[in-house]
């Protein structure tokens, strides 16, 4: 059956990517019901972790992918850097200028924390929005916009227990999918998903997460 047929690059059928997409929306359904339900960060973050593990023994066991296919790589590095960097100022520079004029104050404490942190958790999620499941649906749908529509919608609705957060990410999640599909590089979208939730939560949500860890 074509259905079962693995692809020639990756290894990967169509049945087993479906598979894995239902795996990860599982994952990221857990993560939003624990979010809303205000469960400490470490178990969610548990969580991932666990599905990322055996998401990296299934791949091992394949052998025709690597880590580096799904974006943890350095060869393109710094030909990614220019546009996720550009987007990243300027979303970083419109938060600044809304905290500005709501006239709240620009720096809080947990800045010091969040900023050298959080990119390092923005590598996660991206690796498992955009190097995972965005990966994935491009297998199944071979349809890049529609693809990346499902991607962002995943990843703005991981959100779901705070409205604010969705449109934000919404947005957010669009411009990363489309800098993926040109230049997978979790490192620099991890990055870029780092800096600007940073500022996200004290600047615009005055909100410490630090706190629900």
């Amino acid at each position: 059956m074509q259905d079962a047929r693995a692809d020639s690059k990756t290894g990967v059928s169509r049945r087993a990517a479906a598979i894995e997409v239902a795996v990860l929306l599982a994952l990221a359904a857990a993560y939003a019901a624990a979010e809303a339900l205000d469960v400490p960060k470490r178990w969610s973050i548990a969580c991932i972790a666990s599905g990322l593990l055996t998401f990296g023994v299934s791949v091992a066991l394949r052998r025709k992918e690597t880590w580096r296919d799904f974006g943890l790589r350095a060869d393109n590095f710094l030909a990614a850097a220019l546009p996720v960097g550009a987007w990243t100022a300027a979303a970083a520079g419109a938060i600044v200028f809304w905290t500005v004029v709501a006239g709240r104050a620009i720096w809080r404490p947990e800045l010091a924390v969040l900023l050298p942190l959080y990119p390092l958790y923005g590598v996660v999620q991206q690796l498992v929005f955009q190097g995972l499941l965005h990966r994935r649906l491009l297998l199944l749908t071979n349809r890049r916009f529609v693809a990346a529509g499902l991607t962002t919608l995943a990843f703005a609705l991981v959100h779901v227990f705070d409205l604010r957060l969705v449109g934000l990410t919404f947005v957010a999640g669009a411009v990363w999918a489309w800098l993926y599909q040109r230049h997978p590089n979790v490192w620099a979208l991890g990055l870029s998903h780092g800096i600007l939730a940073s500022l996200t939560y004290p600047m615009l949500l005055s909100t410490n997460p630090l706190l629900r860890v």
